[in-house]
């Protein structure tokens, strides 16, 4: 079911898989209430995703998931405006996965100020690099639960961002740990950091960013996946977490991609 105003379009959950064609579903969307899965894809290449964009998705209300997806390198073009992910819904207390995407070079979400509520999992993309660059605490309320490991080493990537090549500083500054630098998605895009309002009442929400409003009014379509644990078997605090929390993770994936 899918829900428009004439200028606004809002989809329910997607689960996209197996194809890239598949992801034409996307097309309309403006606000996906639920979640996002797109995952599976193994005999995709980096020219399939070429010239597929989706700029109207601004918003996915639970969690965005990324999972083997062969030949994807970056996100910048396939969503260059998704500016808040939600996490109404979290899948374990995530709200941006990314797991054993193969190719995936950057993430590219360069629109993205928000992550209302949940964490980031990034974890076994051997070629990802712009890490190192990003500060989450300008996206995130917290970041002490986020999970960013087995990535590409950053010593290993050159990350630059814009200006650099002519000598100039044209992102933001911040600083993380001690080290102050530049902050930014990719080569070509610094990371957004401004202030922002959320306005949220019993039938409605809306986000403001300068001239920028949109509003989903009445009863709209909530569905997606739902997973209610006890406890969060993805981070184990105990020795040895990260290989037990690599293993919980693999087993959730296979779980609830439904993979043999």
């Amino acid at each position: 079911m899918e829900l428009s105003d004439g200028v606004h379009w809002v989809c329910p959950s997607k689960d996209i898989r197996n194809n890239v064609t598949n992801l034409r579903t996307l097309e309309n969307c403006t606000v996906i209430e639920g979640h996002l899965k797109i995952l599976l894809m193994f005999r995709t290449k980096s020219e399939d995703f070429r010239g597929i964009s989706f700029p109207k998705l601004t918003v996915v209300t639970d969690y965005l998931l990324l999972f083997r997806v062969y030949g994807m390198e970056t996100l910048s073009d396939l969503f260059p405006n998704l500016t808040v992910i939600r996490g109404n819904n979290l899948f374990f207390n995530y709200a941006l996965v990314m797991f054993e995407m193969l190719q995936l070079r950057e993430i590219g979400l360069h629109s993205l100020m928000n992550i209302t509520r949940g964490a980031v999992r990034i974890e076994k993309n051997p070629d990802l690099c712009y890490l190192s660059t990003l500060d989450w605490s300008k996206i995130l309320d917290t970041v002490e639960d986020n999970y960013i490991m087995a990535n590409k080493n950053d010593r290993e990537c050159g990350d630059v961002c814009p200006g650099v090549a002519i000598g100039k500083t044209t992102c933001q500054t911040t600083t993380i740990n001690g080290h102050f630098s530049e902050r930014c998605w990719t080569q070509s895009h610094c990371q957004r950091i401004e202030r922002w309002q959320y306005m949220r009442g019993e039938r409605g929400m809306g986000i403001e960013n300068g001239g920028l409003a949109w509003f989903m009014v009445g009863s709209i379509l909530h569905s997606g996946l739902k997973l209610i644990f006890g406890i969060n078997p993805l981070r184990d605090q105990t020795p040895g977490g990260a290989a037990s929390a690599s293993l919980a993770a693999a087993a959730a994936f296979a779980s609830v991609c439904k993979i043999p």
